[in-house]
């Protein structure tokens, strides 16, 4: 289990069901919340070209295959794929 986002409300864990199941936890951090307002000014700016950030697009049923084991590509091309949930 990896968490991927993280809520500024309390989120209580079930121990219990972490070790019943015998889970591995793994956490990564990216970006503080208070650095998204300054990106969100800048992309609306056209300081931050937005559209060159998102290298890929992708459906839910390639997310793995075609998102996450290409970001884990160290020579990868890609610095955000997103995944479009509409198709």
């Amino acid at each position: 289990m990896v968490q991927t986002g993280l809520h500024p409300h309390e989120n209580p864990l079930d121990w219990f069901q972490v070790t019943f199941r015998d889970l591995e936890i793994k956490g990564s951090w990216a970006y503080p919340t208070h650095y998204w307002p300054r990106v969100i000014r800048l992309i609306a700016s056209a300081l931050l070209p937005a559209t060159k950030i998102v290298t890929k697009r992708i459906t839910l049923g390639t997310a793995v295959k075609e998102g996450f084991d290409v970001l884990l590509d160290l020579a990868g091309a890609h610095l955000k794929i997103l995944i479009d949930l509409s198709k």
